[in-house]
């Protein structure tokens, strides 16, 4: 862990979110409280720049096997929601298609596949024609 001392003894956010300028390539863990509430309010982050930077680091941790497949799928799903920008959609997309082929185990990727079919149905039933929404 890193101590950050301009932050000691300040009001603790939600989430903290480390290279949030995206000034450098860095391959981080968010602390669990962090982790726990940029997951379940990813839709919630106004900005695609820290939600990516929070699903960045989740997706690490999948391939890393520190943190199950089916947590980033259900974050992904969630994000795709909100995304406008059609680089960091297809990025999703692809991740999303890696967690339901290889990520998530065997008996877990038959019981996921519908669910996230049908989330993705719906968004491109709700997309914006000729947009990246």
């Amino acid at each position: 862990r890193t101590e950050v001392s301009e932050l000691v003894g300040t009001t603790r956010a939600d989430v903290l979110v480390l290279n949030d300028d995206d000034l450098t390539y860095a391959k981080v863990r968010l602390d669990e409280a962090s982790l726990e509430a940029g997951l379940a309010g990813i839709a919630s982050f106004t900005d695609s720049l820290p939600r990516s930077i929070v699903l960045a680091s989740a997706w690490d941790m999948v391939r890393d096997a520190e943190m199950p497949a089916s947590r980033y799928l259900a974050a992904a799903l969630k994000a795709l929601e909100v995304e406008t920008h059609s680089s960091v959609v297809q990025g999703l997309l692809a991740r999303i298609t890696t967690c339901l082929s290889f990520y998530l185990p065997p008996a877990s990727r038959k019981a996921a596949a519908p669910g996230a079919a049908q989330s993705l149905l719906g968004l491109a039933r709700a997309a914006e024609p000729d947009g990246d929404k």
